[in-house]
């Protein structure tokens, strides 16, 4: 008798395991940080809605395509931004350089990607006052962009939190 209920049981949890609604299926979008609701005083009706409608269509294009780094570098741009509005740079600050970091280190050899997440990257770096480190990231994109003005701004701006004003004044007059 005690055969027949352990294999009524084992039969179970067989089918139970091989049952596909059962499973759950791991999306790229998973290991996406989450949008942080705004407080209410600063949710501002049709500008909160297209920045959550954004924030889903960039985790739908990953799903899509795990390739698609400009979605990543998109968001990365979008919780730079609702750093700034929200004021949640604990949260958001270290998302981006999470999205950032997986462009870099894929295998992606488009330069103008490369430039905007290496420029993007030391923007969140200087926001964190991590100085040195925004530093080298704009010399890495330096050598991938030369032209951008963007680029030199973000130097000037760590030269002169490093003291090399004369190095500032140089980045300042390439910038303009």
């Amino acid at each position: 008798m005690k055969f027949n209920y352990l294999t009524i049981l084992l039969c179970s949890l067989i089918l139970i395991s091989c049952d596909p609604a059962a499973k759950t299926e791991k999306k790229e979008s998973d290991n996406i940080p989450e949008l942080l609701t705004r407080s209410e005083k600063i949710q501002q009706g049709k500008e909160w809605d297209f920045v959550q409608n954004f924030y889903s269509d960039q985790k739908q294009a990953i799903d899509k395509d795990p390739q698609d780094h400009n979605a990543r570098l998109q968001l990365a741009e979008l919780f730079i931004k609702e750093a700034r509005i929200t004021g949640e740079h604990g949260h958001y600050y270290p998302a981006a350089l999470k999205l950032i970091d997986e462009i870099l280190a894929s295998d992606s050899k488009d330069p103008n990607l490369l430039f905007q997440a290496k420029l993007t990257k030391a923007g969140v770096q200087l926001s964190l006052h991590e100085f040195k480190d925004a530093l080298a990231t704009a010399e890495e994109a330096l050598k991938l962009n030369g032209t951008n003005a963007q680029i030199y701004g973000v130097l000037v701006d760590c030269y002169v939190e490093l003291g090399a004003y004369d190095k500032a004044v140089a980045a300042a007059d390439k910038m303009i």
